[in-house]
């Protein structure tokens, strides 16, 4: 009975402690995983809208359809807004979530001969310069990526 009246409970803190900081780590360890997730779902949607801005630009300088860019050559000095049907639909993602693109094409001027290899060279053609901005949004999100590219159409000199 001696060993009884000894006993003051600390068996009982030493296991409340041990308790509490093994329920900090589990707690510490589902925020990390939190966070994680989110950094993995932004670097994806931010693939995503940089593939889109490429697709647009590739789209509206493609060699087979240079109907925009022929448009904004009749029409200098203007910044020319890529019809949105052109890109439309809207490419379905995840979620209800969507990557809606758009593009510009802006007349930057006219140059009188090539640059090749860093040398001007006379010819008998002007270039109209345009450059053309593609911007590419997801929806139900803040990912936004904007590229830009140029293009030198070949125009006889007057």
């Amino acid at each position: 009975m001696t060993i009884q009246k000894k006993q003051k409970g600390v068996v009982l803190v030493i296991s409340l402690i041990m308790l509490l900081v093994i329920t900090l780590i589990g707690v510490s360890a589902v925020k990390m995983s939190t966070l994680d997730t989110q950094v993995a779902g932004n670097s994806i949607y931010s693939a995503l809208v940089f593939q889109g801005a490429e697709s647009a630009l590739g789209k509206v300088l493609s060699d087979k359809d240079l109907s925009n860019v022929d448009t904004a050559a009749s029409a200098r000095n203007l910044v020319i807004d890529v019809p949105a049907d052109y890109f439309n639909p809207a490419e379905a993602v995840s979620a209800g979530a969507t990557l809606n693109s758009k593009a510009t094409i802006q007349f930057d001027g006219v140059l009188d001969s090539p640059v090749l290899n860093n040398v001007a060279n006379s010819s008998e053609f002007n270039y109209q310069i345009f450059r053309v901005i593609a911007d590419s949004k997801l929806s139900s999100s803040s990912a936004r990526d904007v590229h830009t590219d140029g293009r030198a159409v070949q125009i006889p000199k007057q």
